[in-house]
């Protein structure tokens, strides 16, 4: 087989390799981006249900549990879009991260505390505010 040809499969191969990454990219980003767009979006159309799930945690003083409740949605929001528009994708990924680090020592630690709580991630229904700490696991899994 000649050289030139040799070349050619190759390319052929890494350019279906680089395919397959490139869409597994965009998927993903896309995926976790429209995750946090979904949460902060739940969050920012009822801060005062988040405020108080924040405030079950125990682990700020009252003083900052209502500003945070206005301010974590608006960042999840902000950067679930960057991660879609393919913007600042570096940085919104070790934002993003930084916080999923955040919310799973916050649930870990209210597991070890023995708090019955329900995450507060996705919905803030009465049902999913009483007792829920089993789900706790699931949600520090899922993150």
């Amino acid at each position: 087989m000649c050289v030139q040809k040799k070349i050619s499969i190759l390319l052929r191969e890494g350019y279906k390799n680089l395919s397959f990454k490139m869409n597994s990219y965009f998927f993903s980003r896309i995926i976790l981006g429209g995750v946090f767009i979904y949460s902060g979006i739940i969050k920012i159309l009822s801060p005062t249900a988040f405020s108080i799930s924040i405030s079950n945690y125990k682990l700020l003083p009252q003083t900052y549990v209502f500003p945070l409740a206005i301010i974590l949605p608006m960042v999840e929001f902000f950067f679930g879009l960057t991660l879609i528009f393919n913007v600042w994708t570096r940085f919104s990924t070790i934002i993003l991260s930084s916080l999923l680090i955040i919310f799973i020592f916050a649930m870990l630690s209210a597991l070890i505390r023995e708090i019955d709580i329900s995450c507060g991630c996705f919905s803030f229904s009465q049902k999913e505010l009483r007792s829920q700490s089993t789900n706790l696991w699931f949600s520090i899994i899922r993150d």
